[in-house]
Parts: structure tokens; C-alpha cells; sequence
């Protein structure tokens, strides 16, 4: 069995799904600096490790910068469709401002429990 190609998607860096053939002859991944090179091979490991060690990590492995904005954003409104542009200031504001209410209540629910088990 020969792996002709590989198709990364949703792994650290990687945001967006990468396809990459590989060579029967190719020998070297090159690249610039912060390009993916060991993200890629990393991501290899871990979909077909041979040793059963390298296992994904929800919280280290999978892209979060993205995912942040965009769930701030769907608290201001934002629908994330396939042809909507980024969000905007005033909806990441508004997300911010969503989110900072939900940490209030939380924190309000929290110090509340906290009396009633005193």
C-alpha cells in the first residue's frame, strides 16, 4: 500500500482543507518558515500512527483562532454562510458584549449556588 495523497483539514494551523499528492520519489517537504511543514506531517502521525501513541487532542490539535472569531461573531449575529464576507467590528462588538453577559450570569449563578450551600 502506497499513500499518493493526503488531504488535511482542521488541525492546528490548517484552517482550510489542503490536499497534497505525494511522489513515489519525493524525499523532502520544503517550505518557508510557519508554513505547515511539521503541522502536515504531524497531522499524518496522528491519522495512521503505526505505534498507536499519537492520538488527537481536541484542545492542542484542532485550529482555534477561527473558531473563536466565528462563535463570537454568531453571538452578534453573524451566520457564517459560505458566501458571507468576515465579520464586522460592530458584530464582533456586539458578540463581545453577548459573551461578557453570559460570563456575568455565569459568575452571578456561581457566587448564588456558593450561599446556598453555606
Amino acid at each position: 500500500m502506497f499513500l499518493i495523497s493526503a488531504k488535511v483539514e482542521s488541525f492546528k494551523s490548517i484552517n482550510t482543507p489542503q490536499t497534497v499528492l505525494i511522489d513515489d520519489e519525493v524525499t523532502v517537504l520544503v517550505g518557508m518558515n510557519e508554513a505547515g511543514k511539521t503541522v502536515f506531517l504531524k497531522a499524518l502521525e496522528k491519522s495512521n500512527d503505526a505505534q498507536g501513541l499519537a492520538k488527537f487532542d481536541p484542545v492542542s490539535d484542532y485550529p482555534r483562532k477561527g473558531l473563536i472569531v466565528c462563535l463570537i461573531a454568531s453571538l452578534g449575529g453573524y451566520l457564517g454562510r459560505k458566501h458571507d464576507g468576515s465579520p464586522g467590528p460592530k458584530t464582533m462588538w456586539i458578540g463581545l458584549q453577548r459573551m461578557r453577559d453570559f460570563v456575568i450570569a455565569l459568575e452571578a449563578r456561581e457566587a448564588l449556588a456558593a450561599t446556598d450551600t453555606s
